[in-house]
């Protein structure tokens, strides 16, 4: 398995995705190659809490003009069992590029 950091990009902070927090669930921009069980350990290993299930989304880029194309991209639901949460805006390690 691949460092945690390498799977997890960044957490996706929209209206949308704050209204799933109240849900328990988390929005996080994950690798496009990324697996649900490999995506899973990575939320488990960087905030230590058990992950109940992973839905991904995969999001395609937007072409732009002069047929040039935006980045392809997936974002990830975990959501930890019961009473469990992760506070992704403040528990998110900075990520050197």
């Amino acid at each position: 398995m691949e460092n945690a950091f390498d799977v997890i990009i960044a957490p996706v902070v929209t209206e949308k995705c704050n209204a799933l927090i109240q849900e328990k669930k988390y929005t996080f921009k994950v690798r496009r190659d990324a697996g649900k069980i490999e995506i899973g350990r990575a939320i488990e290993e960087l905030f230590k809490v058990k992950v109940k299930s992973v839905n991904v989304m995969n999001y395609e880029g937007k072409t732009r003009r002069a047929g040039r194309t935006a980045r392809s991209w997936n974002r990830s639901a975990p959501a930890p069992p019961g009473r469990s949460s992760i506070t992704p805006r403040t528990s998110v390690p900075a990520i050197a590029p």
